[in-house]
């Protein structure tokens, strides 16, 4: 892995299970088979021109399991995963010590900020904004909560 990117992997300390706490025999087992797994993703993106964006988007990948390691195949992936509300890919994520890296991937992708973000108000919020920008003129007045300042 580039230097630069280091920084970057040293943030995911949590998932990969590597710190200074103890851990029990199978957290280490977990942390190995999601190190493992990381390798594996890696293989799949050019890390020699990689941004400091792509090693949390690898460990997205690692839990999230979409048939590429891409960006919008991680999105369409917990998107599509069950049940919206339960948020079962997200709640990996926090179990994983990744699910602010997954808010702020959204952030900077679509702009989707929220004190509490949750999946399913985020997609409310790409479809307020997508059908407004594509097809509208002016957001409906129901649809206010979901579109911020700036983005239509």
């Amino acid at each position: 892995m580039p230097q630069r990117l280091r920084g970057s992997q040293e943030d995911l300390k949590g998932f990969f299970a590597a710190g200074k706490e103890k851990l029990s025999g199978t957290a280490k087992k977990a942390g190995v088979r999601r190190t493992n797994d990381f390798i594996e993703r890696a293989k799949d993106v050019d890390l020699s021109s990689a941004d400091a964006e792509t090693i949390p988007v690898i460990a997205m990948c690692v839990v999230a399991r979409p048939r590429n390691t891409a960006v919008d195949d991680l999105f369409y992936s917990v998107l599509a995963y069950g049940d919206i509300r339960e948020q079962k890919i997200v709640s990996a994520f926090e179990e994983n010590g990744i699910d602010a890296e997954f808010w702020k991937l959204c952030e900077n992708r679509f702009s989707y900020q929220d004190p509490k973000p949750t999946l399913l108000k985020l997609a409310m919020f790409l479809f307020a904004v997508y059908t407004c920008k594509d097809h509208l003129t002016a957001a409906p007045k129901q649809w206010k909560m979901f579109v911020q300042d700036g983005i239509l």
